[in-house]
């Protein structure tokens, strides 16, 4: 079996998914205001889905501090921060579509903390390189097919 080379992308941060995110939230809000909960059960709704949207930007934030992402062969993804920090990620499940890979894992390390899952996503608008989104989605779906190296 071929060994799977590591991937190194640099990345920016996304134009597309804060709008989506954002869009989706709305679609909540308005399905609660239209659903004929009560009052009580409806503020209830409303103020979690408020709370997902700021957990949401935050992450945006986060993430935008994100320089680059290294996919190793040995099935793992390494987030390096513009300050040269690193979190390291056991990846355990993928999903890929033509504008979005979305890798599912379990963090490594002494800071992991234990049954805890991270998911990076990965929209196509989010790597700085046009060409290094097919590189992406070719390398998850290698590791996918035959496992890591």
């Amino acid at each position: 079996m071929h060994s799977v080379p590591d991937l190194r992308i640099e990345l920016v941060p996304s134009r597309f998914l804060p709008w989506v995110v954002s869009i989706a939230h709305g679609m909540a809000f308005a399905a609660v205001m239209l659903s004929g909960l009560p009052p009580w059960a409806s503020g209830a709704m409303l103020v979690l889905i408020g709370c997902s949207l700021a957990w949401n930007r935050k992450s945006w934030q986060q993430n935008a501090e994100n320089s680059a992402l290294i996919l190793r062969g040995d099935g793992t993804a390494v987030k390096v921060s513009l300050g040269g920090t690193a979190v390291v990620a056991e990846i355990v499940a993928t999903a890929v579509w033509p504008w979005l890979v979305v890798l599912r894992g379990r963090r490594v390390g002494d800071d992991a903390i234990p049954g805890r899952h991270e998911s990076i996503l990965l929209p196509a608008d989010a790597i700085a390189h046009r060409d290094d989104f097919r590189r992406v989605r070719r390398w998850v779906l290698w590791v996918a097919a035959n496992g890591p190296a």
